[in-house]
């Protein structure tokens, strides 16, 4: 396995989520689910009929310097930022199910960053600038 490597910062990626313990991918972070997208493992019935998962799509370019996250069954959520994914340095923007929550500049602050570290304890990767949505 030494020469199967996950990437840490994918450019893009799709993800289910229906437990409320599923809630952190790749720096998309849910806060809060509609009702009934996220069930206790107990109640779904045999095969998933009642299970209707919530859905994330995103999809980072570094030309553009554009993130976009696509959301299904999500009430609340946070996109944290990394420089892996787009240069911290131009103005860039984010926008989640084809609205623009955030557009411009990063404002230098220890905040997010310390945030994400005392919350991960990874010093690998590290995100700088944490985006509420909802």
């Amino acid at each position: 396995m030494d020469r199967r490597r996950r990437d840490p910062a994918p450019k893009e990626f799709e993800a289910l989520a229906a437990r409320d313990s599923d809630n952190r991918f790749y720096g998309v972070v849910i806060r809060e689910f509609l009702p009934g997208r996220a069930v206790a493992p107990e109640a779904v019935e045999p095969f998933g009929k009642n299970l209707k998962p919530a859905t994330i799509k995103v999809k980072t370019s570094r030309v553009t310097n554009l993130v976009r996250v696509q959301t299904e069954g999500v009430k609340r959520l946070d996109v944290w930022i990394s420089p892996k994914l787009i240069d911290l340095k131009k103005r860039f923007e984010v926008r989640i199910n084809n609205k623009t929550f955030f557009k411009g500049m990063a404002k230098p602050d220890l905040e997010p960053f310390l945030e994400d570290l005392r919350l991960r304890g990874d010093r690998q990767q590290i995100y700088w600038l944490k985006v509420p949505v909802g």
